[in-house]
């Protein structure tokens, strides 16, 4: 998963002035929108090759402002 110039790059440099909360996200969110693309917004594939629940996946998404990576809802969050 691991790609030159990708979030593991240099784990060093994730912690920066954050902790391992932080980094744990930063690492979470890029691979979210990873698989995302890999699925092509699908939602529902992209949990199902994450081993997530679809549920899941859409909370997720939320949390880390991905819904324009989304086929669904393409910019914009839940409710408009």
């Amino acid at each position: 998963m691991d790609t030159p110039g990708g979030p593991l790059a240099d784990p060093a440099a994730l912690l920066g002035a954050d902790g391992l909360r932080e980094a744990l996200a930063k690492v979470e969110r890029a691979l979210l929108a990873h698989v995302l693309r890999r699925h092509a917004g699908n939602v529902s594939a992209s949990a199902l090759r994450l081993r997530i629940h679809r549920v899941t996946m859409i909370r997720k998404v939320a949390c880390y402002g991905l819904y324009a990576q989304t086929s669904r809802r393409r910019g914009r969050p839940p409710g408009e």
